[in-house]
């Protein structure tokens, strides 16, 4: 089963952290949430009703492999960016997920590859830029020392993203489709395998 690892700190964007773990759990993954501490963390909208809580810490997701982690947006990342632990998580990864804000973290851990093109808010355009990356906005992807990173300016580039992901995800599988979404919606992924 593939193991996912989604990252929170305070004031993270509620809509761009229950998405992706709805979509990870629905497509049958093991999906794991690091924060500084094992604890619950509030949201950047104040969303009341579903807890954003972290089962690990950064510490313990150190010492586990994941098929993806993925960097919510809000205000999170300029806590995330940060955290050594945080930036090493990333430098191991082999799918990353960066919505929003996100991609600032990505900067911290020097993930930008030279010339690619890197999707984040708007406010990020500089720091992409100075980074090395062209900003672009909606979804972008691209392949740096071996990892697959996949950004999105929003939270309604989410489906897009999540897509994207699952479907590299399936190929890292051995081209096999897995269980749960990405079996039953093998149409909607169909274009990412060719």
């Amino acid at each position: 089963m593939a193991r996912v690892l989604i990252l929170i700190e305070d004031l993270v964007d509620e809509r761009e952290f229950i998405y992706p773990y709805f979509r990870f759990k629905e497509a049958g993954f093991e999906v794991d949430v690091a924060g500084k501490e094992a604890r619950e963390y509030t949201g950047k909208r104040g969303f009341k009703g579903y807890p954003l809580r972290a089962t690990i810490t950064f510490e313990e997701a150190l010492k586990r492999e994941y098929d993806v982690v993925f960097v919510p947006g809000g205000y999170a990342p300029d806590k995330l960016r940060t955290y050594a632990e945080v930036l090493e998580i990333l430098r191991k990864a082999k799918v990353i997920g960066a919505v929003c804000h996100g991609p600032r973290v990505l900067i911290s851990a020097g993930l930008i590859k030279k010339g690619a093109e890197v999707s984040a808010y708007v406010s990020l355009k500089d720091d992409i830029e100075n980074a090395g990356g062209v900003y672009k906005k909606g979804v972008s992807e691209y392949e740096y020392e071996g990892k697959r990173i996949i950004t999105g300016s929003g939270p309604d580039d989410l489906p897009e993203m999540m897509r994207r992901i699952l479907a590299k995800i399936a190929r890292r599988w051995n081209g096999r489709l897995i269980r749960g979404a990405l079996e039953r919606d093998r149409d909607l992924y169909a274009p990412f395998f060719r």
